[in-house]
């Protein structure tokens, strides 16, 4: 026999198996009819998990702006965290290494998303330029591999 319980909270539930309830059966035991047992249901929570959503960049010859979005798909708050820029960058960069401008985030809420514009008083006529989220590694992420975004090729 298989039982399937939905929606059922997180924690120990007592549980009360009782076979042949009515007493319909003729047995010559009758007092091994019943199982209790304790159920335990894990917590189906997930720790914060930023992912770059969306990244474009644009300049006018004299500075550079950044759009950015940033979503949080965990069931917790990021907490404050840098997102770095890579103005001029021939490949992805890697965890650890700071960018040549960073904003500091305050943070995302659990499974919302954020939009900012970034504006880096620089000139970058044709590079390709990278951003990374949690470049420092402060926030305790399941996925690590999709902070990073780019190459966007500034025009």
């Amino acid at each position: 026999v298989t039982l399937t319980l939905d929606d059922v909270d997180p924690g120990d539930h007592d549980l009360i198996v009782l076979l042949d309830s009515g007493g319909v059966v003729d047995e010559s035991d009758e007092d091994n009819n019943r199982l209790d047992a304790t159920l335990s249901i894990e917590s189906q929570e997930y720790p914060a998990d930023i992912v770059v959503e969306g990244f474009d960049a644009v300049t006018d010859g004299y500075s550079v702006w950044y759009w950015v979005e940033l979503s949080n798909y965990g069931d917790e708050r990021t907490g404050r965290f840098y997102l770095d820029i890579y103005l001029d960058r021939n490949n992805a960069p890697f965890p650890g290494l700071e960018g040549e401008y960073y904003v500091e985030v305050a943070s995302i809420d659990p499974w919302d998303t954020i939009s900012f514009e970034v504006e880096v008083p620089e000139s970058c006529w044709g590079c390709s330029s990278w951003i990374q989220a949690d470049s420092l590694d402060e926030i305790d992420e399941v996925y690590e591999s999709d902070n990073i975004a780019g190459p966007v090729y500034v025009w």
